[in-house]
């Protein structure tokens, strides 16, 4: 049975097999995902968040969130936030019977067209977590990154959809770093609205097997 857990500064989000954590840091909210249940020691993965002083920071800069469960199952945290000139919002859709987690994000940019910067989501792998990958059918662009730890499997990936079709997956990791990082970055989508430029990008994060 899923399980809503709030603290100061952190809500915990308990599924069977794996936690889904936001911890308040600085002004903004980072999201975690952690493998196991009641005692969930083991990360997987976090956003890299970046700073209050970051006008692009790295992923969304997230200030507000609301956490509301419709179903025994099913958890959905909408978020609200602002870096420099742009407004971020998305929905993380947490399926806890079907270990799946959905994330719809969006900006906002007031700068102008030609310097916005583009919808972007930074994570950073937990030492010792092993990386395999798959591509696209014409092999040109990378699709999913499996992830695993622990014996367990994640896979993370595109949502595959007419409606995004510019959507970007990469595995970064720079010499002499100890942690790989992915990183996913979104398409324009309904070009200029008053003079803003609103882009959007979606994924998934699921537990595909148990090694």
């Amino acid at each position: 049975m899923m399980k809503l857990e709030r603290s100061p500064g952190a809500y915990t989000i308990v599924c069977a097999g794996f936690q889904m954590q936001f911890v308040y840091r600085e002004d903004r909210w980072q999201h975690r995902l952690l493998l196991g249940s009641e005692t969930a020691e083991r990360l997987l993965l976090a956003s890299v968040e970046g700073t209050p002083d970051n006008a692009r920071p790295p992923s969304p800069a997230f200030q507000d969130l609301f956490v509301e469960q419709p179903a025994p199952q099913i958890c959905e945290v909408q978020l609200m936030g602002q870096a420099g000139r742009q407004i971020y919002s998305g929905v993380i859709s947490i399926d806890g019977q079907h270990s799946l987690i959905d994330f719809d994000l969006c900006v906002v940019s007031k700068e102008p067209p030609g310097q916005e910067p583009a919808g972007h989501s930074r994570y950073q792998l937990a030492d010792g977590v092993e990386i395999s990958t798959s591509t696209s059918s014409s092999g040109e662009s990378l699709q999913t990154v499996r992830l695993q730890a622990d014996g367990e499997q994640w896979e993370l990936a595109l949502f595959s959809s007419d409606e995004f079709t510019d959507l970007s997956l990469s595995v970064e990791k720079e010499p002499g770093q100890r942690l790989a990082e992915i990183s996913l970055q979104g398409s324009t989508a309904g070009g200029f609205v008053q003079s803003r430029r609103n882009q959007r990008w979606r994924y998934t994060l699921r537990r595909v097997e148990r090694a």
